[in-house]
């Protein structure tokens, strides 16, 4: 199964099985009838009042080559209307709230009118991040890459630039005034009417940041292998496993000094200030490193030894003891 929608009445459930078909089921578990689409479905929608479901057809591999949508009778299974607009697989269908005119995606966006079965307007549109919604006063919400905007018929009555991207959450307020996209753990929601922003929700939630600034980690070709976080209740270490499971530890200290493993051996640095106090003679793989008072500690895989004083760092290599 590849996609299951109810109908608006509740009786009839549409089920998408990666067929040539469609296939429409009572709620007690009933195959009513099936419903052709010979290039396999794209995507499908039923008419708010369930009597009508239209197919967009998805086609069989790749190119450009006529692609159709299709409206069908759901008490009946009989084909209502047919349009063969589309080079491109149809990704969206969607009906407007009267029922008149229906919308469709595959390399362009096509509005409908069904009575007549002709196109009213022709929408160039990001094809991979497109999303489409009717209100209930005839206009037509487009969502695509970076923009949101509003049509009514063929006319343009508002665009906005929005975080769209390729699938993107978003919903249209219930009373269609407002509509919210999802942000990294939060929502930015935009007035439908004048496309202000009119509020931002954030999660209060610490986020991760590079341990050493880039220029520093590429100019002393340091080795930091960790994540920082900061939080209200102080800064942190996050490292995640190694080539089977072995990492060369970190360990920060209270006033924000760590050890790293460097081209010439080991370095420490300040994490706060991002400012390399010095480097530390260093022979072997680091095992374990840490800032004690005013000392750097470094333990290589043979669990040799080397020290240092801070004092002795700034500016230069340090001449320390193993």
């Amino acid at each position: 199964i590849v996609a299951v929608c109810f109908s608006p009445r509740g009786d009839l459930v549409a089920i998408d099985g990666w067929k040539k078909e469609l296939e429409l089921w009572s709620v007690d578990g009933h195959l009513m009838r099936t419903l052709a689409s010979a290039g396999g479905i794209g995507d499908f929608a039923f008419s708010r009042d369930g009597a009508m479901i239209a197919i967009g057809e998805l086609g069989n591999g790749g190119g450009t080559y006529p692609r159709h949508v299709i409206v069908y009778d759901t008490a009946t299974g009989r084909e209502l209307h047919r349009h063969i607009e589309h080079a491109w697989q149809v990704s969206w269908v969607t009906f407007s709230q009267d029922q008149r005119l229906l919308a469709t995606v595959g390399d362009e966006l096509v509005l409908w009118q069904l009575e007549g079965a002709r196109s009213l307007a022709r929408i160039q549109v990001d094809r991979s991040s497109a999303g489409l919604q009717f209100l209930r006063d005839g206009r037509l919400v487009v969502i695509d890459k970076g923009r949101v905007r509003v049509f009514r018929g063929s006319e343009q009555l508002l665009q906005l630039d929005a975080p769209i991207g390729y699938r993107s959450r978003w919903c249209v307020g219930a009373d269609e005034h407002t509509l919210m996209v999802a942000l990294a753990q939060g929502v930015v929601r935009y007035d439908l009417a004048s496309g202000a922003a009119v509020g931002t929700w954030r999660a209060p939630m610490p986020r991760p940041e590079r341990l050493v600034s880039a220029e520093l980690t590429q100019l002393h070709q340091l080795r930091a292998n960790a994540t920082l976080w900061r939080t209200e209740h102080g800064m942190f270490l996050h490292q995640s496993d190694g080539p089977r499971g072995w990492i060369e530890p970190l360990q920060l200290s209270p006033d924000s000094h760590l050890v790293l493993p460097s081209g010439t051996g080991a370095a420490v640095v300040d994490v706060k200030s991002q400012q390399l106090l010095g480097a530390v003679p260093f022979e072997g793989k680091l095992r374990a490193g840490r800032v004690v008072g005013d000392r750097a500690l470094l333990v290589n895989q043979t669990g040799r030894l080397f020290s240092g004083k801070l004092a002795a760092l700034a500016g230069k290599t340090a001449h320390c003891g193993a």
